[in-house]
């Protein structure tokens, strides 16, 4: 953990570049500075979580001061660079020598949030192009929109609905003379889902691998009249490789109508949460607590992210004086399968094999 001058030190050098990088172009282009600032306070106001005096949790509760800057190098050429510093109200202090560390006292995050820059009129009228970190909003309904694929969910917050996180990508976009627009997107990796800090991940994974484990060991032990306990845990994720077919790619043709705003859209990538796809049993660590045939057990569990194909469609208008939008998503899965495996524990080989479903599926708002 870099200590809190070195943290300051570092926020004043991104600070700078983002200052030199927004106002690099002539002295003529025009600049835009914007900035919010979100203080969120919450209470419980009573015994919601069953939780005591001194154990009621903080579900994702942060302060936001976010810095946004635009500049136009010309009529043809923005760049937009922005940031957010998360702060937080709770303490750190879990002991007495972290009481004399300022970041534990006060703690915050520093995030470099969109970073771009977009090109307008491209070769031709009509043609734009944008590069860098960027949030790519699609869906016309209010904060749940099953046809925005692009961007992870951010869960920072659980409260936040709809709240997601730029990613670095290209967008080509062409508006048609006839005001249609198309616009191509392509995403060279998948980023996963920003977690809340109040959620602890670890312990829900660790109570489905000791799930699996305890299930996948039934058949293989229950004669013996051995009890197995998983005693250590472990997991990973495996993210697709960083090559062009294992990249996301997505496309939306917008179109006006009887007056109404219609989009179809098409996108091929991945799920921005892992799925398990293997539990590893293994001897595990011996313990005084164990019975006398209780049998320890480690469990290594291994994840991926799934493939999808979804085609969207969205509206939205007015109706004699009513506005109103909706929108759909079918969503093809490729599926994966999750198996359990006995390695040098009893026995070697698959114990269970079960596969997460392929079946389509529609979400819509």
């Amino acid at each position: 953990m870099p200590s809190g001058e070195t943290m300051r030190r570092r926020l004043r050098w991104l600070l700078l570049g983002v200052a030199l990088l927004g106002f690099s172009g002539p002295v003529t282009a025009e600049t835009k500075l914007s900035g919010k600032v979100k203080l969120d306070k919450r209470f419980v106001v009573n015994d919601w979580f069953g939780g005591e005096d001194f154990s009621t949790p903080i579900v994702g509760m942060y302060n936001l001061a976010e810095l946004k800057l635009e500049s136009w190098l010309n009529s043809d050429l923005q760049t937009v660079v922005s940031a957010q510093i998360r702060f937080y109200d709770v303490t750190g202090v879990t002991d007495l020598n972290s009481m004399a560390d300022a970041q534990s006292q006060f703690q915050f995050e520093f995030i470099p949030w969109e970073i771009y820059i977009k090109a307008y009129g491209v070769f031709f009228e009509g043609l734009d192009l944008s590069l860098g970190k960027q949030r790519i909003a699609w869906g016309k309904a209010d904060r749940l929109n099953p046809t925005d694929n692009l961007n992870p969910d951010d869960f920072s917050d659980i409260f936040d609905f709809g709240a997601k996180v730029p990613s670095t990508s290209a967008v080509v976009g062409y508006t048609f003379p006839n005001d249609f627009n198309l616009q191509v997107v392509w995403v060279p990796m998948v980023r996963p889902t920003l977690l809340s800090r109040s959620i602890d991940m670890s312990s829900i994974m660790g109570d489905a691998g000791e799930l699996e484990a305890r299930m996948a060991q039934i058949e293989a032990v229950s004669t013996l009249g051995i009890n197995p306990v998983v005693t250590d845990f472990d997991q990973h994720i495996s993210s697709p490789a960083l090559d062009l077919e294992h990249s996301m790619q997505a496309a939306r043709f917008s179109f006006f109508l009887f007056d109404f705003d219609f989009s179809v859209s098409y996108f091929h990538g991945y799920d921005d949460v892992p799925v398990p796809t293997t539990v590893t049993l293994s001897p595990g660590t011996k313990s005084d607590d164990l019975g006398e045939m209780d049998f320890p057990v480690r469990a290594d569990v291994g994840a991926q992210y799934m493939g999808k194909h979804v085609v969207g469609f969205d509206m939205a208008g007015e109706f004699f004086g009513l506005g109103i939008w909706g929108e759909v998503a079918v969503v093809f899965p490729d599926g994966v399968k999750t198996r359990a495996v006995a390695n040098d524990l009893l026995i070697d080989y698959d114990l269970t094999e079960e596969r997460i479903s392929d079946t389509p599926y529609a979400q819509y708002t």
